[in-house]
């Protein structure tokens, strides 16, 4: 099976130099294979992609309102594709935490703020059978006008609203999971759920915590609403292992109040302060959220402590009368307070969260001038120099090698020989092998929600590679791959656990950011070992960013160059093969474009193999091919899949 295709938008040239043709002699195999019997061979491992029926086109959904699960806004889009920042906004405070007409005009404010401080606002709801993301002002209005008729919307109410096309308003834990799907890295609301009191009896806690514990996005809020037990909550929060920052103080805020009688685990006090902490997040691959409190400034509090407790305390006891439980409490608990304060409550919400736009769009601001300065990948980052970073899609897997010390090892019994673990996955080892030789790859993957993802991310992040685009998925295991060898290091038996990689190019997030990456990079490379759906919708992201086009997977497998211009097809000890898109032919001529191949054999000699695993791998696809095949050789000689020894003069 081809293992790896490298692929560049037509019309980039290759590098190769074109008296490589006649400077070498086919291997005796290939001299067998005429070039149409080469494209032949092509064509069938083209085939690999048309599993899925006519893939450049949408697919139609068995269901009606699943045809396009996610509607970004325009502008939204364009911030996200081009690297500005972007704000999420909930909706839930819209339809719940306020009543018409002051929870238009709250919202409408909000985006306001977030649009004066160089940010873009995107209030998430989910309307019309779609997630919307960012919302138009007349869906702004019909939202704020259905108020509690809208359904809110946690993680997992998502799918049901989206099935039945009913109307919703996202909650803290439903905005996280969307925000994070769309690339968006910081979120503003009011103030997030928490442990009921008397929690430690009904249970009754917020699904906000448990999404902070495993979503990466940065909350900004005036801490977490009085009518909850805030000291359970922020150790429930430390349980689920989330950074809880005070925005300017060293007392964690209660809401309405800027104070709790809770000291805050952490204090910070500039955006730029709590950017770097966003940034340090993500740098080492961790999952959890970020909680940044920020208390309501004394002036606009406007409620005495004793005074709000008091309110708090009668509008729980009347909840209990009136047996009101489960997602219900909390809007009737706060219309409750509302009232019992005269309003002052209502009054103190609007001011916070007006607050908390302002310090998020901050906060939103320095973290993308920080990804920026400091070159983390983005879908929209160039190098120094201005040249487009590689793109590597695909597998990264945890490799165990066991090779025996005999090289014929007896068979149903044990034998003595060592056990090696090592980084391994077509992509991964693609991705590493450019970044030791001097590139900065950008490597879109996928890994289990488990230790051993955690392990994997943790050690790509310490050599400084770029991991921010590796997701974090869910009840799946981390890659595995284990491979038996005997002495000489040849292969005997290999299992292969590879069924996360089926979730890489799956999510909205993904699939919107490798159109945007096809459209803006020089270089592509895509492991082959990738789901035939995923490898479709990298596809389907090539002809929309116009970096080929053709009108069907069909036929495009039976014109491969006419896709790719260049391609590597490895060969073994052979070396490797480079076949580049001839030119098409004419309108008189017919038939297909004729490629030219030619045959790059190892330009060195190999002195001891450990392994054979992953050695194709460390073609590092700017350089020349030659390059490749010598950090090839020295990938053979280690246990690992790339060698630590690699670098810019190899």
């Amino acid at each position: 099976m081809l293992a790896l295709l490298v692929i560049r938008p037509v019309g980039v040239s290759s590098g190769v130099p074109s008296t490589a043709v006649v400077a070498r002699r086919w291997p005796a195999r290939l001299l067998l294979a005429s070039p149409s019997q080469s494209t032949l061979l092509l064509r069938a491992a083209a085939r690999c992609f048309s599993r899925v029926s006519s893939p450049i086109a949408p697919r139609a959904s068995p269901l009606p309102h699943a045809a396009a699960a996610f509607d970004v806004l325009p502008d939204v889009r364009a911030a996200l594709d081009a690297g500005r920042p972007v704000v999420a906004l909930e909706s839930t405070i819209v339809a719940h935490g306020m009543p018409y007409p002051q929870n238009v005009t709250t919202a409408r404010a909000v985006e306001d703020l977030v649009r004066s401080a160089g940010a873009v606002p995107a209030t998430i709801a989910i309307m019309d059978g779609s997630v919307k993301v960012g919302l138009q002002p007349a869906d702004l209005e019909r939202l704020a006008r259905a108020g509690p008729i809208a359904r809110k919307a946690s993680r997992r109410d998502l799918a049901l609203l989206l099935a039945s096309g009913g109307m919703g308003a996202t909650t803290v834990s439903g905005t996280m999971a969307i925000a994070h799907r769309v690339g968006i890295s910081v979120f503003v609301t009011g103030g997030i759920g928490g442990v009921h009191r008397d929690g430690q009896d009904s249970m009754d806690i917020s699904a906000d915590l448990t999404e902070l514990g495993r979503t990466p996005v940065a909350v900004v809020c005036a801490g977490v609403k009085s009518i909850l037990d805030i000291g359970r909550t922020l150790e429930y929060l430390e349980t689920q292992g989330v950074p809880v920052v005070t925005y300017g103080a060293d007392e964690f805020p209660a809401f309405f109040t800027p104070k709790s009688g809770f000291q805050s685990p952490s204090r910070l006090d500039t955006p730029e302060d709590c950017a770097a902490l966003l940034f340090a997040q993500n740098r080492l691959g961790l999952e959890s959220g970020i909680l940044i409190s920020v208390p309501i400034p004394e002036e606009e509090a406007a409620i005495d402590g004793a005074v709000l407790n008091a309110a708090i305390s009668d509008a729980i006891a009347r909840a209990a009368k009136q047996k009101i439980v489960g997602k219900d409490i909390t809007p009737f608990l706060l219309d409750e307070v509302k009232n019992l304060t005269q309003g002052k409550s209502l009054e103190a919400n609007i001011a916070l969260v007006k607050n908390n736009a302002r310090v998020g769009a901050d906060i939103a601001v320095s973290f993308s001038k920080m990804r920026t300065t400091l070159k983390i990948a983005h879908p929209s980052q160039t190098d120094d120099d201005g040249t487009k970073l590689p793109v590597v899609i695909g597998g990264t897997v945890l490799d165990v090698t066991s090779k025996f010390d005999d090289a014929n090892p007896l068979a149903g019994t044990s034998s003595a020989g060592k056990v090696y673990q090592s980084l391994g996955g077509v992509a991964r080892n693609v991705a590493e092998s450019c970044f030791r030789t001097g590139g900065k790859p950008i490597l879109v993957s996928a890994v289990g929600d488990d230790l051993v993802g955690n392990f994997v991310v943790s050690e790509m992040a310490q050599i400084g590679m770029n991991v921010e685009r590796v997701e974090r998925v869910p009840d799946r295991k981390t890659a595995t791959y284990s491979a038996t060898l005997n002495g000489h290091g040849e292969m005997l038996h290999a299992v292969a656990d590879m069924a996360v990689l089926h979730e890489i190019g799956r999510s909205e997030a993904v699939r919107a950011e490798i159109s945007t990456l096809f459209a803006s990079r020089r270089w592509f490379a895509i492991d082959g070992n990738l789901d035939a759906g995923c490898c479709a919708e990298v596809l389907r992201a090539a002809a929309r960013s116009g970096s080929f086009a053709y009108p069907g997977l069909e036929e495009a497998s039976n014109h491969l160059s006419a896709l790719f211009d260049c391609q590597i097809v490895k060969l073994g000890a052979d070396g490797v093969l480079v076949v580049l898109a001839g030119e098409p032919p004419g309108p008189r001529s017919g038939g297909s474009p004729s490629p030219e191949f030619f045959h790059l054999p190892p330009p060195i000699r190999l002195v001891d193999c450990f392994s054979v695993t992953g050695a194709g791998d460390t073609y590092e696809n700017q350089r020349a091919v030659n390059f490749g095949q010598r950090g090839a050789a020295k990938s053979l000689m280690t246990p690992e899949a790339v060698s630590p020894d690699l670098s810019e003069d190899l």
